[in-house]
């Protein structure tokens, strides 16, 4: 988890923790105070490039934490692409949606796993639902 990344001209070392993506500078990257400016650090030893992106969302939360939801969500776009046609769904009533995602949620309250027509399970169908309606609301200036 925790690695060095190179040495201060003073010859302190600089840690990288790969999972926090936090910095540290000393001799123990667990007694060592937190570098706020990891960049800082980065850019006086020379050897690494800067790019100020701390505050941005980073999609990797979601691919890497969620990767098989968001497979299973892919499926039912690529479902719905066939049957319909890409991006269809933004061209239905939002309340049509809200349906939807009910009745995929008493199936699977009533222990039916996958949805018939599709086969794919009726969480991922849920979920797009969801999405759909979400994408909506905020196109739409509700959030």
């Amino acid at each position: 988890m925790w690695k060095v990344i190179g040495t201060t001209p003073n010859g302190t070392n600089v840690w990288f923790n790969t999972h926090t993506e936090k910095g540290f500078m000393g001799d123990d990257p667990e007694k060592a105070a937190v570098l706020d400016a990891y960049l800082e650090a980065s850019e006086a030893m020379g050897d690494y490039g800067v790019k100020y992106d701390k505050e941005k969302p980073r999609p990797s939360l979601l691919f890497r934490s969620l990767n098989k939801a968001v497979h299973g969500v892919i499926a039912v776009l690529e479902f719905g692409a066939k049957k319909y046609a890409v991006d269809n769904w933004k061209k239905i009533e939002q309340d049509r949606y809200k349906e939807a995602l009910g009745r995929h949620y008493l199936a699977l309250m009533a222990g039916e796993k996958n949805d018939p027509e599709s086969g794919l399970p009726h969480i991922d169908h849920l979920l797009c639902c969801a999405l759909f309606i979400s994408e909506m609301e905020k196109q739409n200036g509700k959030y």
